[in-house]
């Protein structure tokens, strides 16, 4: 195999790469930031509401070349991923209080809490449909320098 080079265009070549990565690291951080913050507002949108504590604290930061959606909730691991099992008890009372399915009042001494109860995604739903725009923004940019 023979690679015929010009010494005359080298300049030029040089030159076109440096302004292609330029024009490329720019494009994709813009468009990593804008996706990064439609997966924040989508997550949002999905996520379950009751005090709208979770939909709140939901955020995007950018450090470098990250960008990260999350939040710092305790209980918004659970609600994505469900829990484990685990037994309510009472603290300071002998007993639990609460109402049942017909209204009337039920006292017990401990609620066992299913495995997995409570899941409901919001964010990993939010990441998996945006990604696939992200990766065709990245083509696109790839693809569309023109100089």
């Amino acid at each position: 195999m023979r690679i015929k080079v010009n010494a005359n265009n080298i300049i030029d070549l040089v030159t076109y790469l440096q302004g292609y990565k330029e024009y490329v690291v720019t494009e994709t951080d813009k468009s990593r930031k804008k996706h990064a913050y439609m997966i924040e507002s989508m997550a949002k949108g999905k996520v379950a509401v009751d005090t709208s504590r979770l939909k709140t604290s939901i955020h995007t930061k950018h450090e470098g070349n990250s960008s990260l959606v999350g939040t710092n909730v305790k209980y918004a691991r659970a609600r994505e991923f469900g829990s484990k099992a685990y037994v309510i008890k009472p603290k300071k009372a002998k007993f639990l209080r609460f109402r049942g399915r017909d209204g009337n009042w039920v006292f017990v001494k401990k609620v066992n809490y299913p495995a997995g109860r409570g899941k409901k995604p919001h964010l990993i739903p939010s990441f998996e449909e945006i990604t696939p725009k992200f990766s065709d923004d990245v083509e696109r940019i790839l693809f569309s320098y023109d100089k």
